[in-house]
């Protein structure tokens, strides 16, 4: 298999040519390029590393900068798709969404605490059990240098719902 381009800097000409080659191929015609040449697609694998996906989302990160390098010259439009790009996407977005969203949450269950107990131990009890849990955990993650991954973002809020489902249990009764 030869390589079709060396470097994205090639003159005109250059690229009238390898247009040509390309599109009168049968093995890339149809599968890796469109028939009009407009659109084209390059894979890479990564290699599978388990129990993280901090590879992952380095890769992502300097593939998105390299692209940017080429986005620059405003002479392509490179789209990036796949697995690792879902992965650093979704984790990227799930602690925004924890950072965002579970002070919210953590309000909202303070109002509804004060507004049914209408004490302070009331609402000061389940917070201090479920804010120093929430603590303990994380700690433990770090002490065993666990890194962040899809999954154990999500723990702060099971943690908060289960913690006050206790609480206001363990509180009426």
């Amino acid at each position: 298999v030869k390589k079709l381009f060396r470097s994205f800097d090639i003159t005109d000409s250059e690229y009238k040519e390898k247009e040509g080659v390309a599109v009168n191929d049968r093995l890339i015609e149809g599968l890796l390029l469109t028939k009009d040449a407009t659109f084209t697609i390059i894979t890479a694998r990564t290699k599978h590393i388990a129990e993280t996906i901090d590879y992952k989302v380095e890769f992502v990160h300097a593939l998105e900068g390299y692209l940017d390098t080429i986005r620059a010259q405003d002479r392509y439009n490179l789209y990036v798709g796949g697995g690792p790009v879902l992965d650093e996407n979704f984790l990227t977005q799930s602690i925004r969404d924890q950072v965002n969203l579970t002070p919210i949450i953590t309000i909202v269950i303070l109002v509804i605490l004060l507004y049914s107990f209408r004490s302070f131990s009331g609402v000061f009890l389940p917070i201090a059990v479920i804010g120093s849990t929430i603590i303990y955990v994380y700690g433990y993650m770090g002490w065993r240098e666990q890194d962040m991954n899809v999954l154990n973002t999500i723990l702060p809020i099971i943690i908060l719902a289960i913690g006050i489902a206790d609480s206001v249990h363990i509180l009426v009764d």
